[in-house]
This record gives C-alpha cells, structure tokens and sequence, in this order.
C-alpha cells in the first residue's frame, strides 16, 4: 500500500513538472506587444511548437492573462534557445512583427528565404551566433530594415551577394567582432544600388549609413573612398568604422 502511494505521488510530481515546462516555453506581453521564446534545443522544436498553436497567451499591463494571434506581436526573442538556422516556418505565425532577437543561439547559416514571412522588419540581431555562411540575396524581402547586427560571429568574408536587394532604409550594418580580413567598395555598390561611388554625390538623400568593422582581421581595404567618409553638401551618407583591424 505504501509503495501504491508513493509511486502515485512520483507521478503527480512528475506530471507537474512537465505542465510547468511546457508554461515556461514562451513568455507575452501586450506591453510593448512582444513574445519571448525560450529553453528550445532545436529549429524543429520551435516550429512544431508554433505549429500548434492559433493563438498566445499574453499578460497584458493589469497582470491579466489573456490570448491573442501571433500576428499581434511586434517582437519575438530567443532565450535559452540552441538552433542552426532561423525558424522560418514558425515565423508564418509572427508575420507583422518590427523586431527580431535571434541573438547568441548557435545560428551557423542564412538563408534567402528565412525573412520572407516576416517583411515589416525594422531590427535584426543575429550577434554572437556561428554565423559563416549566407545564402544569395539574404535580405531581398525585408524592404524596411534599418539595423542589423551580425557582430561576434564567425563571417570570414562579406559575400557581395548578401547585400542584393538590400533596402535603402538601413542606417547601420554591425560586423563587429567578426573574422573579415578584406573589404572592398563592391560592397558599397551593392548597398546603395549605384553603378559608381561618384554617383554618391549626385543622390539627393539625408540617410546616413553606419558600416561597423572594427576588431576583425581587415589587412587590405580596396575602395577609392580611401576610408574616408562620404559627405553631401555637408550631410553624411556613409561611416565606416575600421578601427582595430590590421590596415
């Protein structure tokens, strides 16, 4: 009789154990509208996870718990969360988010279709990931970027190719704490979609670029900028920051 009770106290531990698990798999708040996603061990984990649900569970500002569709939120975040790719299927349920933090996940490839779910972007961060390879023209769906951050990852070369389809929305391109040992002005062609750096001075525009490389391995820099800043009439376009390289 004792031994019946005390395995169908095992079991009740158990079960609670796993209902507080599967609670702490994500976290919502209405305020801003925002869901964390937490203490997944894989991409399949993560879609599967989306997959089944139709809606989230959110504590709005009183504390009160309450459920809305994916498409309310305007920030998702990763915690605790081991993948090596983004979870592009479970971002069918995220479609009008601004904000990604896919930061310190283990993330090792980018691939051209990862964002096209997901178009209203404004911030990525992708930091301190395994970061080492992009599929062609990574970012063509995502017409309103304005920053990402690809700094602490494992990227030994800026493939030109990434930078196809790049918006003119974006102010700053984090490569930080990278592996980078050379970079050229193709790049900068690509980013701002002209045939010429001259060119630069004859596009009426007020945004200002931030290009961050500091602290990689950067030996050899080809551009006629001459690492300078690029000015019109007297408004900056672009900033490169090479500082701690090896030039």
């Amino acid at each position: 009789m004792l031994l019946q009770i005390s395995f169908f106290l095992c079991i009740i531990c158990c079960s609670q154990k796993i209902l507080e698990a599967k609670c702490d798999d994500y976290y919502c708040t209405s305020d801003p509208w925002k869901c964390i996603l937490k203490g997944f061990e894989s991409v399949e984990e993560i879609d599967e996870f989306c997959n089944r649900r139709s809606v989230f569970e959110y504590t709005d500002i009183n504390g009160n718990i309450n459920t809305a569709s994916g498409s309310q939120f305007q920030i998702i975040e990763f915690q605790n969360v081991t993948m090596t790719r983004l979870p592009s299927a479970c971002f069918t349920k995220f479609t009008s988010i601004s904000e990604l933090y896919a930061n310190n996940t283990g993330i090792k490839l980018i691939k051209d279709d990862d964002f096209q779910n997901i178009r209203y972007l404004q911030i990525l961060n992708l930091s301190g990931n395994k970061i080492d390879t992009f599929e062609n023209s990574s970012f063509q769906y995502l017409g309103n970027l304005r920053k990402i951050d690809l700094s602490y990852n494992n990227i030994e070369k800026v493939p030109i190719e990434i930078f196809e389809g790049m918006p003119q929305s974006v102010t700053v391109i984090n490569l930080n704490h990278d592996q980078i040992s050379q970079f050229d002005e193709q790049i900068l062609l690509r980013i701002f979609k002209i045939d010429q750096l001259q060119k630069f001075h004859d596009r009426e525009t007020n945004t200002k670029i931030s290009i961050l490389l500091s602290y990689n391995k950067i030996n050899e820099f080809l551009s006629t900028v001459n690492k300078c800043k690029l000015n019109y009439n007297g408004k900056r376009l672009l900033e490169l920051n090479l500082s701690n390289n090896f030039l």
